[in-house]
């Protein structure tokens, strides 16, 4: 689990975030992640609706949210690697706060919407960074 401001927000969740946001599926996944652009692509176009739906269906089949701490969820996630180098910390640290306080997706829509926007919006940068690159590469050729 997480330490967020006082609260405890279970990295499964995030991993489940991510992994729903990547496309990837909810299970225990040992493959490689997907490129950063993969991933802000998919936020961009994320719902909360849909990981707050698997959320609450594992909620009522006995999931907890104060599971006991697995080794894996103890090392750095390669998602709070992403957010962290997108700028988008504080946006997805106040999502969190606001699902660990409410634990219903629909009371945390104005920090998702910032959230997506944020990473949107890096997203873009990131794009125009690599045509940038790309342009560069090609004029030296």
């Amino acid at each position: 689990m997480i330490m967020r401001g006082g609260s405890l927000f279970p990295t499964s969740a995030l991993k489940l975030l991510y992994r729903l946001v990547s496309g990837r599926s909810v299970g225990r996944v040992t493959t490689a992640y997907q490129t950063d652009g993969d991933v802000q692509e998919r936020a961009s176009k994320f719902s909360c609706s849909t990981c707050c739906s698997r959320l609450s269906k594992m909620s009522t089949q006995g999931h907890t949210w104060a599971r006991q701490v697995k080794k894996e969820d103890e090392e750095e996630d390669p998602l709070d690697q992403l957010i962290s180098r997108s700028g988008c910390a504080a946006s997805h640290y106040a999502v969190q706060e606001c699902m660990a306080q409410h634990q219903d997706w629909r009371q945390c829509q104005p920090q998702v919407q910032a959230f997506r926007d944020c990473m949107s919006e890096h997203q873009a940068r990131r794009r125009e960074e690599l045509q940038r690159r790309k342009e560069q590469g090609s004029a030296h050729h």
